[in-house]
């Protein structure tokens, strides 16, 4: 896999012969991601910073990818958000919520909760 902490994979991959894959998918293909997700109102992702490398593989950016491309919705619950606008649009979150203090994450969770009724 790779993305996995950068040096765990790349010796895997150097010392026994590991096969090199993008790690968010792999995982995600591997707990049968899409067929739940394909059955639920909508998806929270969580990252503790969404950032530029949420584009190039971070776990948040392939969930959010999977969701637009079957027209689910996708929210991201995250500890600080350092994405524009365009970005956001790029990945088609439904909400990006900052949630830096227990209290918010209650806060947050209770209110994604409510959508789902």
């Amino acid at each position: 896999m790779t993305g996995a902490a950068g040096g765990l994979s790349g010796g895997l991959y150097a010392y026994m012969g590991a096969k090199l894959v993008p790690g968010a998918a792999y995982l995600l293909d591997t707990v049968g991601f899409d067929e739940r997700m394909r059955e639920a109102r909508f998806v929270v992702t969580g990252e503790g910073r969404l950032d530029h490398q949420t584009l190039a593989g971070k776990a948040a950016g392939e969930v959010a990818t999977r969701c637009r491309q079957s027209g689910v919705a996708c929210h991201a619950v995250v500890g600080s958000n350092g994405m524009n606008d365009f970005e956001i649009r790029l990945l088609d979150f439904a909400s990006v919520n900052e949630s830096k203090t227990k209290a918010k994450l209650r806060k947050t969770g209770i209110d994604l909760a409510r959508q789902a009724r």
